[in-house]
């Protein structure tokens, strides 16, 4: 009986997770598409209205196809380079490639936390 209840919480907090992560992705989408409209001229002012409304996000940036951020919602991050110009052609010519890479830890120094309570 406790095994199951265990299971049942378990179950619970998958589904929580992923919606909540499928909610994550589904905006992102929404955002890429609104920038791609006038790219590479990027509003800053809407990138940081965007980020306002995406609490669990403690940064939104474009990256352009040197690899530099071209716009951010931390307006240092501007011109900086924390993704090699391979890492970020890789990804961009990946089978699967979703337009999102991992980004090391050192270029998000100087970020506040996300306000998100899921981690």
């Amino acid at each position: 009986m406790l095994e199951q209840t265990f299971e049942g919480i378990a179950a619970t907090r998958v589904k929580i997770l992923t919606g909540w992560a499928g909610q994550q992705w589904a905006f992102l989408a929404g955002l890429a598409e609104e920038l791609a409209r006038d790219f590479p001229r990027i509003d800053a002012t809407a990138l940081q209205n965007k980020r306002a409304l995406a609490r669990d996000f403690s940064e939104l940036f474009v990256v352009g196809s040197d690899g530099r951020v071209i716009a951010s919602t931390h307006a240092a991050r501007k011109g900086a380079a924390c993704v090699s110009p391979q890492a970020w052609h890789s990804a961009l010519n990946s089978a699967s490639c979703t337009g999102h890479i991992p980004i090391p830890s050192p270029c998000r120094s100087g970020l506040p936390p996300p306000a998100s309570t899921i981690r």
